[in-house]
């Protein structure tokens, strides 16, 4: 998921979607995509939204081999639209879900088998750390079901990091009939209640460079990636 502004980002990213900030030389949306190769996917889509040609224009058709294909809001459609035009592309019965503003070096072989060991609809990705405020807790129970979300109110516990392994048969009995909609308010926190919500903890590296503070650190920690 790519079609964001980066409003946040402006006085960095004005003339570029927020993916493609530069980071130690190289667009941060790049390091996502080398992640997923090095990680043995084959195919990935690009729901693309604000200044899509950047991101086409630099990736083309292929990277090192990986297939890449683009869905493009024509008006923005929030997460949920954006998500659900990607989903109709999508050949398999599930697919990973990132945002193109976040990094999470989660291990997907290891997601997926908890995500088939419990038979779960959905499976986010979570991740310990000291300062929660900025994204709200999730409470997660000793099997992994996701009980709730919390405000962004503590200093420490575990967050959502954006990366999700989905069923698209899931999806699209959940999705709402609209073309615009919030894939968390108007999907995921449906599902919890319901308890078909699971989490997967890991201690992989994960950076969000969503604010000017993550983006400096960004630039400072992903030195290792490059």
């Amino acid at each position: 998921l790519a079609g964001g502004q980066g409003t946040r980002l402006k006085n960095i990213v004005s003339d570029i979607p927020k993916p493609m900030v530069n980071i130690s030389g190289k667009p941060f949306l790049e390091y996502i995509v080398r992640f997923l190769l090095n990680k043995g996917i084959n195919k990935v889509i690009f729901s693309l939204g604000y200044k899509a040609d950047v991101i086409e224009d630099y990736f083309k058709n292929e990277y090192c081999g990986l297939k890449l294909d683009y869905v493009i809001e024509k008006t923005p459609l929030g997460t949920g639209g954006g998500l659900a035009l990607a989903m109709k592309k999508v050949s398999g019965n599930s697919v990973f879900v990132f945002n193109g503003d976040s990094l999470s070096l989660v291990s997907l072989e290891s997601l997926s088998k908890f995500h088939r060991s419990v038979s779960a609809d959905l499976t986010l990705v979570t991740k310990h750390v000291t300062d929660a405020k900025r994204y709200g807790v999730v409470q997660m129970s000793n099997q992994g079901v996701i009980k709730s979300f919390k405000e962004k109110k503590s200093e420490m516990g575990l967050i959502n990091t954006g990366v999700y392994l989905i069923s698209k048969k899931w999806f699209y009995e959940m999705k709402p009939n609209l073309q615009k909609f919030s894939f968390e308010k108007e999907m995921l926190e449906p599902s919890i209640i319901k308890g078909t919500v699971y989490g997967f903890q890991s201690s992989e590296y994960f950076i969000d460079i969503g604010i000017p503070e993550d983006y400096e650190k960004a630039k400072e920690e992903m030195i290792f990636l490059k």
